[in-house]
């Protein structure tokens, strides 16, 4: 784990996600004042943020409670985190997703980042082939169960 937490807080990795989070911020046209504060220093903090990680002094900060109106009636209530913790969160989703999307299942596409569409419809009805045809013969026990390739890859 030491290393994966070394990876994923180095300096240009802290960049790296420091680039995500602004554009994510920037979609609607409009940055926000703590992404423009940030962004004045960007070099500075990124490279304080990456030795609080490294000497174990970050903690994340509290949450940003906010409401919001439902089209319906009523509120949606959300908890969003400050600028700095989503840049943390963002480099260490980076190395995880290294890590643990090839582990996990070939036909598990539900948050398939980088699969299209119709890879994942393909490797399902694939899958779904090859189970009939297994069932036609009469080999269920040989039923493909998964494996290290997915459908589709």
């Amino acid at each position: 784990m030491g290393d994966l937490l070394a990876r994923a807080f180095t300096e240009q990795a802290l960049l790296d996600a420091w680039d995500e989070v602004r554009d994510a911020a920037l979609q609607d046209g409009v940055a926000g004042a703590e992404v423009e504060q940030f962004e004045a220093a960007a070099a500075r903090r990124i490279s304080q943020l990456a030795e609080s990680l490294a000497d174990a002094t970050f903690s994340p900060h509290p949450v940003l409670r906010v409401e919001i109106a439902k089209q319906g009636g009523g509120v949606r209530r959300l908890a969003v985190p400050v600028l700095i913790d989503r840049i943390v969160e963002r480099a260490l989703l980076a190395e995880l997703d290294a890590v643990i999307d090839p582990l996990l299942l070939p036909w598990s596409f539900a948050y398939g980042g980088s699969k299209g569409i119709w890879l994942r419809v393909g490797g399902a009805g694939r899958y779904r082939r090859l189970l009939r045809l297994h069932s036609a013969l009469g080999s269920a026990a040989a039923a493909p169960r998964g494996g290290s390739r997915s459908p589709g890859r």
